[in-house]
């Protein structure tokens, strides 16, 4: 469980953190007009291409304001703010939707309650349901929140995973209406996975926060790399990719983890076999893992012909060096 930060200078030294990392990023300063028709105001923004991302810090109030956008690639589209990240100056403000929370090994996490604005906005319900990123409960002292984590303040790829969150709240404020329950897909559960693994420990069952928060940033680079090439992908699901060999004559299913705990193990080899049950050609199935496996696991998995192969980092990239399809 997270913990909320309420100390006035810590907040104060975090804020500036979190615009640092912005302003240290190859940028452009834009001056915008937001605000609608009547009461629009004119601010200037740093302009970041290189995440699709614009950001105005709007430190005047008596909270840490911060109004974000994303840079379309149309660009007779309208440029407008896209939601806000909010940090109260000290103490508890819940009518802010940002908050800067810490876990137990003091690693500092930028959260979202899923209070929403802009032009149009959201509910907060509508966000818990169609939100799809990391959770997690906060502990505020008289109370616990579940918070979706925006990403790892200390990380070098925070700005990326902050873009991600911005456009996934761009893309539900598009959308006219709820997502239906039957497209809001879940984990499935078969009964293979005893076959995999034998056992749990504790340790599998506590999620890094940090590391979560880079999967949408692997799946991101894993589809630009499958794009380059030459193949054609779709998105099956959360972390799960389908593109066809360049023959057309084999399917292949990928499946990204960013953590190696037995949980997320299973999980991606049942999503992986439920995969290859619906296919009618040939399939290649592939976990995307961080790390190796045992030759152990190795081999469990290939009792259902499941391959890994292992990404890397570089600087704030997720690189792909074995990956054969």
């Amino acid at each position: 469980m997270l913990r909320l930060v309420k100390d006035e200078k810590t907040l104060a030294r975090l804020a500036r953190k979190f615009v640092g990392h912005f302003r240290h990023l190859s940028h452009e300063r834009k001056t915008l007009t937001l605000g609608h028709r009547g009461m629009s105001y004119q601010t200037r923004v740093y302009w970041i291409e290189s995440i699709n991302l614009w950001v105005a810090p709007i430190w005047t109030g008596d909270y840490y304001r911060h109004v974000f956008g994303v840079i379309p690639s149309d660009e007779r589209r309208h440029i407008g703010p896209t939601c806000e990240i909010n940090f109260p100056r000290s103490g508890i403000d819940r009518k802010l939707g940002g908050g800067f929370a810490e876990d137990d090994r003091g690693r500092v996490f930028v959260v979202h309650r899923g209070l929403l604005g802009g032009k149009r906005g959201m509910s907060k319900g509508r966000f818990m349901r169609e939100y799809r990123g990391v959770w997690e409960e906060m502990d505020e002292g008289e109370t616990v929140s579940p918070v979706a984590v925006v990403g790892d303040l200390g990380s070098y790829r925070f700005p990326r995973q902050v873009s991600q969150f911005v456009w996934k709240v761009a893309e539900i404020k598009e959308r006219e209406d709820d997502l239906s329950p039957q497209q809001l897909m879940i984990p499935l559960n078969m009964e293979i996975g005893a076959k995999i693994r034998g056992g749990e420990t504790y340790g599998d069952l506590l999620r890094d926060i940090s590391l979560a928060c880079d999967l949408d940033l692997v799946m991101e680079d894993l589809g630009k790399e499958l794009l380059s090439r030459g193949l054609k992908i779709k998105f099956r699901a959360p972390h799960a990719l389908y593109c066809l060999s360049d023959e057309g004559k084999k399917e292949i299913y990928l499946y990204v983890l960013s953590d190696t705990r037995y949980k997320s193990i299973m999980e991606g080899a049942f999503h992986l076999f439920f995969f290859s049950l619906r296919s009618r050609r040939p399939v290649r199935l592939l976990l995307v893992v961080p790390a190796p496996f045992s030759d152990f696991l190795n081999s469990r998995l290939a009792d259902f012909s499941i391959e890994t192969t292992v990404y890397i980092w570089m600087k704030d990239k997720a690189l792909f060096p074995n990956l054969r399809v």
